[in-house]
C-alpha cells in the first residue's frame, strides 16, 4: 500500500490554486491553436508531415511549438 503523505489545509489550498491557475494557462495556450486548426482552410492544408505542419503553421499563423510546462505535482 502507498503512503501519500498528509497535507496541511493551507498546502492543500496552495497547490489546488497553482494547479487551477496552471490548467487556466494551458487552456489559454490550446485554445490558440484550436482557433487555427478548427478552420477549415488550415485543416486542408495540413499535411501527415508533422515538421512540415509546424513550418507551415509558423509562416502563416504565426503558431510556435511552447515548451513543456513541468509537472506542478512532481515537485
Amino acid at each position: 500500500m502507498v503512503q501519500v503523505p498528509s497535507l496541511s489545509v493551507l498546502e492543500f489550498d496552495q497547490k489546488r490554486k497553482k494547479a487551477v491557475s496552471t490548467n487556466e494557462d494551458l487552456q489559454k495556450d490550446a485554445q490558440a491553436v484550436l482557433n487555427v486548426i478548427e478552420n477549415p482552410d488550415v485543416a486542408q492544408a495540413l499535411r501527415q508531415d508533422k515538421n512540415q505542419n509546424l513550418q507551415y503553421l509558423k509562416e502563416n499563423y504565426n503558431v510556435r511549438r511552447p515548451p513543456i510546462p513541468r509537472c506542478p505535482f512532481s515537485e
